[in-house]
């Protein structure tokens, strides 16, 4: 017997059963989300024992669960009764482990390339999260160009990190310490960049830089004011854009940062309040990248480890950050 569930945002799903044996008949069984650190928004688990500790949210909405006869290729049942009142309104377009498993909200898999040596790991207890550690030198992921991985309005960059190159806070502009994250774009030359997005290490800061969709020949970046990330510890970075209006969690709690008009972190900072601009993505079809921007003079490689990522084309609440922070999720 099989059991299928399609969730209210479309996704089918196959839970990976954990039945202690014996006759099933006049059981009850238990559908929810396998919370494991190293876990995917489409992991389910289907079981005869009621789940232990805090799950993963659901989406919100009816679920309708069905039991099927693989061998006559025979639907035997289809319930809807399952209804989700409170969880999430949406998953993200994207999201997994680096060099494992990555998937667009419909649970197919994303493809991607792993270049360099880059070590697979886990963090064990209580994190249980499988992570990516990238050598600096010529590590790096690329996810070739996808409608999920493209946003041109509201934006979640969400992910686990833990850098191992961080300078003093004093040399925080050492070009030596720009360090690419995640990003979707192109550096073409040292002034000029098409970008979608792209967040950065610069020191022991934060930055993310955009190109303006109406005025392409404007490159944006903010920054955080002070120190934001340390080495050899493991952060929860979020860069939310939600009605054009950026801002950036780390561990939970929001950072303050200032606006820039220039591609070179820390030049032209932007002091007029009526001189802010809305954040305005503009679209290419350029890889994402994960651990070196898309460069060859400039690849400003990451060094260190990287676990569960995620993106969304919502801007996440205060509440979720938090809430993926206190289970280890992205």
């Amino acid at each position: 017997m099989l059991i299928k569930v399609v969730t209210p945002d479309g996704r089918t799903l196959y839970p990976t059963p954990f039945i202690a044996g014996g006759n099933l008949e006049g059981k009850t069984l238990y559908i929810y989300p396998n919370s494991s650190g190293y876990s995917s928004f489409c992991d389910y688990i289907v079981s005869d024992r009621a789940p232990t500790g805090r799950l993963k949210p659901f989406a919100t909405g009816a679920w309708v669960i069905q039991l099927i006869d693989p061998e006559a290729n025979l639907l035997i049942s289809s319930d809807d009764r399952a209804r989700i009142t409170k969880g999430t309104t949406a998953y993200a377009t994207a999201g997994g482990t680096p060099g494992a498993g990555v998937f667009r909200t419909d649970c197919t898999p994303l493809d991607y390339s792993i270049n360099g040596n880059p070590i697979q790991g886990n963090t064990g207890a209580p994190m249980n999260m499988s992570y990516l550690s990238f050598d600096g030198t010529d590590d790096w992921v690329e996810f070739a160009d996808d409608p999920t991985l493209t946003f041109t309005g509201d934006l979640t960059i969400s992910l686990w990190l833990n850098p191992t190159d961080i300078p003093a806070p004093q040399n925080y502009l050492s070009s030596g310490y720009w360090k690419q994250v995640i990003g979707k774009g192109l550096q073409i030359s040292s002034s000029r960049e098409d970008k979608n997005y792209d967040l950065y290490l610069i020191g022991d800061r934060i930055y993310f830089e955009w190109d303006d969709r109406e005025d392409p020949a404007k490159h944006y970046h903010i920054m955080t004011d002070a120190t934001a990330i340390t080495a050899g510890s493991w952060s929860y970075v979020d860069l939310v854009v939600d009605g054009g209006k950026p801002k950036i969690y780390v561990n939970g709690v929001p950072r303050s940062f200032s606006y820039y008009q220039s591609n070179v972190p820390g030049q032209s900072k932007i002091t007029n309040p009526a001189q802010i601009p809305e954040v305005r993505l503009k679209n290419n079809s350029h890889p994402l990248t994960m651990g070196k921007q898309a460069s060859t003079a400039y690849p400003f490689y990451y060094k260190g480890s990287i676990g569960s990522f995620a993106l969304y084309n919502r801007g996440l609440t205060e509440a979720e950050i938090q809430e993926n922070y206190q289970t280890y999720s992205a």
